[in-house]
């Protein structure tokens, strides 16, 4: 379970990362 948290947190983290540079173009 930690290990699936733990990636889900990454996936998360990725994404609002990539959101970021999308709106900053």
């Amino acid at each position: 379970h930690y290990h699936l948290r733990n990636e889900a947190c990454d996936v998360f983290r990725l994404t609002g990362k990539w959101l970021a540079e999308t709106r900053s173009t």
